[in-house]
């Protein structure tokens, strides 16, 4: 993690950070369904110098469509936003949910999870902060919104809870996928466990 840039992002938007090496919440289980199929073959066009691109597509897609499915919520991708440009709260989001009915074309809140997709490492943590701060106030509630930084292989999350930001530094592997499942699902829908569809 960039820890000089990690500072500047706290001390601008007045967070404390809590680092800590267990899950954010409690996993739950999730369905898998095919999930299991549609990543097979992509998983082997994935190599260190892969691009942020083709692990989105490939790999993160894939699985954060199965929850859109799963749970009936809303998956952005690739949205622009501009919150507060005076403030720095805007740009580009690879992928983002909504509890907000599905089909909807613009984003709408509330927003609950940011995920980035990144070829390196997690020098990006700070960028998906701000991201994170931004549908904070999208949302006009201080309510817990999730951040997730992956290369598709590995996966890393953040939550924001008021002005309290905590990352797990655990690195979660892709496999076995419905480990990664259990924790993403809870923090996507962040409602009842009842899926009402399969995908």
């Amino acid at each position: 993690m960039h820890q000089q840039l990690l500072q500047i992002v706290t001390q601008q938007f007045g967070l404390q950070v809590v680092e800590q090496r267990s899950p954010l919440l409690s996993p739950k289980p999730a369905p898998i369904g095919r999930l299991l199929d549609r990543l097979e073959g992509g998983i082997d066009l994935i190599y260190p110098n892969t691009n942020e691109k083709t692990r989105a597509e490939v790999v993160v897609a894939p699985i954060l469509l199965h929850l859109a499915f799963t749970y009936q919520l809303s998956l952005y991708c690739g949205e622009g936003f501009n919150i507060d440009l005076e403030a720095g709260l805007s740009g580009t989001v690879d992928h983002l949910f909504s509890r907000a009915n599905p089909g909807r074309s613009t984003i709408q809140p509330a927003i609950t999870t940011v995920i980035e997709t990144k070829s390196n490492r997690y020098d990006t943590v700070s960028h998906c902060l701000v991201q994170m701060v931004s549908f904070q106030h999208w949302n006009a509630s201080t309510d817990i919104v999730y951040g997730v930084v992956t290369t598709g292989l590995m996966w890393r999350f953040l939550k924001l809870e008021g002005t309290t930001v905590t990352i797990d530094l655990t690195d979660y592997p892709l496999f076995p996928i419905h480990e990664l499942l259990s924790i993403l699902a809870p923090m996507v829908s962040q409602k009842s466990w009842k899926p009402e569809l399969t995908f």
